[in-house]
């Protein structure tokens, strides 16, 4: 962070910023980008929501998604491999 910081803050000579305005928007932008990077772990904590699933016996089913989306857990999870979350 500091090593950035300083780049910046040595080509400000000409700038109309101020040190104390550069310094303090550069922190804010890394705030915000860490608070966004916790949020996006926290969205792949929880992959499946409220599933009400049934199937007949007998019945052909194909689960579709893009990688990552949550299939292999939903069948994990209907044979009682993957343990709920409260």
């Amino acid at each position: 962070m500091f090593d950035r910081m300083n780049k910046e803050l040595k080509g400000l000579s000409d700038d109309k910023k101020s040190k104390d305005q550069l310094r303090e928007e550069i922190e804010a932008k890394e705030k915000k980008e860490a608070e966004l990077k916790k949020q996006r772990k926290m969205d792949n904590v929880v992959c499946l929501k409220e599933i009400d699933l049934k199937i007949k016996r007998g019945d052909f089913v194909c689960i579709i998604g893009k990688v990552g989306s949550g299939k292999s857990s939903l069948l994990n999870a209907m044979i009682g491999d993957l343990l709920p979350v409260p």
